[in-house]
């Protein structure tokens, strides 16, 4: 299979799995996972769970639920009323 016809079918995967409305991080992941699979057979299998874990143990990754556990919970009062009116469909109780 040409490099060319292999970039078109991923392009065209993702493109259509995006406007199923699928999120871009499961359209890429989706489509890079059975293009592994077609392309290295048994050895593809694997190669999405080990590029998960992979992810899994990068540190800048480690420090974003801190971060955004410390951003919300510094919010004021009235910032924390102001994010729940704007952000939400709900009233403030």
């Amino acid at each position: 299979m040409s490099y060319e016809l292999i970039g078109m079918t991923m392009f065209g995967g993702m493109l259509l799995m995006m406007l199923t409305g699928q999120r871009i991080f499961a359209a890429i992941g989706f489509v890079s996972a059975i293009a592994a699979l077609f392309l290295w057979g048994n050895g593809g299998v694997e190669m999405p769970f080990s590029a998960a874990f992979k992810l899994f143990n990068w540190y800048p990754l480690l420090t974003l639920p801190l971060f955004i556990i410390w951003a919300t919970s510094s919010l004021s009062q009235e910032s924390q009323m102001t994010y729940t009116t704007c952000f939400t469909s709900g009233s403030v109780e």
